[in-house]
């Protein structure tokens, strides 16, 4: 399976939900519910970490295909007083996912005034910004 937009910021797919426990003796049943579900029970071992992956995929591959459709800078939205374009919403939730995935708990970096805010903005701004995501 690949998830090119995790690869190319560096994350293997065995540090991925879908890459865990590839050893495992319930590879069967998450077979299963995967066929059912679409997807199985490690998505849910830490549920935080799985949607922060999948909302960097998506948001990265609506940049993409949107730039080349619509205008990114058309909407605006009003964030904390600032008046952010859209692209400008997709940039930051972008980074802010980017040092939630690739800092880990213990990272010094994470006490950083700037990154700090760059990661506890991401849902408030995707909160002002999700009805216009769709080309």
């Amino acid at each position: 399976m690949n998830r090119s937009y995790l690869e190319n910021l560096g994350i293997k797919i065995e540090d991925t939900p879908w890459g865990w426990n590839k050893d495992d003796d319930r590879q069967e049943q998450w077979k299963l519910s995967r066929e059912i579900d679409g997807f199985d029970e490690r998505e849910t071992w830490n549920l935080y970490y799985t949607i922060d992956l999948l909302m960097y995929e998506r948001l990265c591959a609506y940049k993409e295909i949107a730039e080349k459709c619509i205008d990114l800078d058309f909407h605006k939205f009003d964030f904390n007083g600032e008046t952010l374009t859209q692209r400008e919403c997709i940039n930051r939730m972008i980074k802010g996912l980017e040092y939630e995935l690739l800092l880990d708990d213990f990272d010094e970096r994470r006490n950083d005034e700037n990154i700090k805010k760059s990661m506890d903005e991401v849902y408030k701004i995707y909160a002002i910004c999700n009805r216009s995501l769709w080309w």
